[in-house]
């Protein structure tokens, strides 16, 4: 999954040579886009306190996702699990609450629909997924990390990113025909396959200590109910944060971690049942369920 990333980025940005020069430049741009986000921020809270609005707003910043800037030698986000993409801001700021202190709960993106509608005294939905963590603004500091929920789920099943050999293909079919070059319909036809059982889709487990990701083909959506199967249908992942925070040393190999591996297998499993419910791939425009080909490049 990690190559096909690669490749497909590649395509999509062009060859990005493993030098420190290069990442310190994207780094700069990262940085420096961050604090262009902060001045725009400062706007809209200086608004705020211009209406007489400030004490009576309780304001939730946070990310859809981070960016890996050179971690891993990889760049932007996609197919991966790591740290530097899924570990997000969630700042809370809440007139009534103290301010000022780091909270090590877990919590996840879920969590902030059922959040704004227990401050604003709303009862969520029975059907609602995800944790309530208001009851944490008071005293953030002492929460522990399963304070509101045992652990956290990613998905992921972004099929531009799946088959890096299928976008070269496509670009350079279109490149072809920008150019004028006539280009076969054989040749289209090609470009237009992508190799679905590449393994790009992602299910992971994080627990405030163990990262637990498996990759697995977009047609073969399934809950690994053995170490066998685990293995089977899956490329696998497995960090422990605590003694290796740069997730550089991955553990999924060595038998004296099958245990382990079982034991956060079921745990992940547990949890896409109950926040994903039937996990099918019924949401991916894959054959069978609806029919799509490239019949020609429109430039």
């Amino acid at each position: 999954a990690h190559r096909e990333f690669q490749k497909s980025r590649e395509v999509l940005l062009g060859n990005w040579p493993d030098e420190d020069r290069r990442w310190r430049l994207l780094q700069d741009y990262y940085f420096n886009a961050i604090r262009d986000n902060d001045r725009q921020l400062v706007r809209l809270l200086d608004e705020l306190e211009t209406q007489g609005l400030l004490e009576n707003t309780i304001i939730i910043f946070t990310s859809d996702h981070g960016e890996l800037g050179g971690a891993h030698q990889m760049h932007g986000k996609g197919s991966c699990a790591y740290r530097e993409q899924n570990h997000v801001p969630l700042i809370v700021v809440h007139p009534e609450a103290p301010g000022g202190q780091r909270c090590q709960a877990l919590t996840s993106h879920l969590d902030v629909a059922p959040t704004i509608l227990s401050v604003a005294g709303v009862k969520p939905g029975e059907n609602l997924k995800g944790c309530d963590f208001s009851t944490l603004l008071q005293s953030p500091a002492e929460a522990a990390v399963d304070a509101v929920r045992k652990g956290t789920l990613f998905n992921f099943n972004m099929l531009g990113y799946l088959d890096g050999d299928f976008l070269k293909s496509m670009k350079k079919m279109r490149d072809a025909r920008k150019a004028g070059k006539a280009v076969a319909a054989i040749d289209v036809a090609k470009a237009g396959k992508q190799a679905l059982e590449k393994r790009g889709a992602i299910r992971s487990w994080f627990d405030g200590r163990y990262r637990f990701t498996r990759y697995f083909s977009p047609r073969q959506h399934h809950l690994p109910q053995t170490l066998s199967e685990l293995r089977a249908r899956n490329d696998i992942e497995l960090y422990d944060t605590k003694e290796d925070p740069d997730e550089l040393t991955n553990l999924a190999e060595d038998p004296k971690h099958e245990a382990l591996l079982e034991d956060l297998n079921q745990r992940l499993n547990t949890l896409i049942q109950h926040e994903v419910g039937e996990d099918d791939g019924s949401m991916l425009p894959l054959s069978g369920r609806v029919d799509w080909d490239i019949e020609a490049f429109d430039v």
